[in-house]
């Protein structure tokens, strides 16, 4: 009780132990720190001596063992200890810190309105997020890597020629392809992407993936609609210039009925003129 209360009273660089106590040993002061959750150097200092005795005393989690009457060795044992728990202190947060980033990358990628993927440069998906997967009608990330980068090209041909640009120049942006979606349907992509590393030291390819169908159509209808606005606009200028040419053709028509009557053999022909 009083190593509980003096391990909540402060911060400890390290714990020196005998190794046996009337009412205490180092197994359970050992016992006490694992329970507190503290990684301390645990440096057992005790007139038993014995090579079994330090071996248990290791076994058992102590960092060191030391026997009283050859105390030289306590200042460089600290001091090794100390540095140990360090290190190990350092790798911990190095360690959590990986973990925590690799979450969020994990996350990003998994969560981007875009499609992600990686393959290697002969054509085999390696990962896809659940975004690509969706764009293309695959109920999962995992049926779409099952099916393969094959099944998705809609021309092979455009694929491996692709493959080969990035394999000489190591990256491409902006391509727009047509891939096939999970039920054959044509699906528009724009693709942008570099060579990379993985760390078994094979070169891949990862690629961003942005499908462009809607925007597409979008913008052939906008197309069409400019050709046939430019139509209406020549249609509706002849039509004016029509006009003119009619309105003048009338108008003499009936200034020439008016002055020579309709009773004339020639009113007939002016008046079909007129009509």
């Amino acid at each position: 009780e009083e190593m509980r209360r003096a391990l909540g009273a402060g911060t400890w660089d390290v714990v020196l132990s005998d190794y046996m106590l009337s009412a205490f040993c180092s197994q359970a002061a050992l016992d006490v720190l694992r329970e507190r959750g503290l990684d301390l150097p645990f440096i057992v200092v005790s007139g038993t001596t014995g090579e079994d005795t330090a071996v248990a005393v290791l076994k058992a989690g102590a960092h060191d063992f030391l026997v009283k009457g050859r105390l030289a060795r306590l200042a460089p044992a600290i001091e090794k200890a100390m540095r140990d728990a360090r290190e190990r202190h350092e790798r911990l947060q190095a360690d959590q810190g990986l973990h925590s980033s690799e979450a969020a990358f994990h996350s990003l990628v998994e969560h981007a309105v875009v499609g992600i993927c990686q393959a290697t440069l002969d054509g085999r998906f390696l990962a896809v997020n659940s975004s690509l997967a969706s764009m293309l009608g695959y109920p999962s990330a995992e049926a779409l890597v099952a099916a393969g980068l094959a099944q998705v090209w809609g021309d092979a041909n455009v694929g491996a020629d692709l493959r080969a640009r990035t394999h000489q120049s190591g990256r491409f942006a902006g391509e727009e392809v047509i891939w096939r979606g999970a039920k054959g349907q044509a699906v528009r992509v724009r693709l942008s992407g570099c060579l990379i590393d993985m760390p078994n030291g094979s070169p891949a390819v990862e690629v961003i993936v942005e499908d462009v169908t809607e925007r597409h159509r979008l913008e052939e209808q906008l197309r069409q609609a400019q050709k046939l606005e430019g139509i209406g606009r020549l249609a509706g200028g002849i039509a004016h210039d029509f006009n003119n040419i009619l309105t003048t053709v009338v108008g003499y028509s009936e200034m020439i009925l008016d002055q020579i009557g309709a009773d004339k053999p020639i009113s007939a022909d002016l008046i079909e003129i007129r009509n």
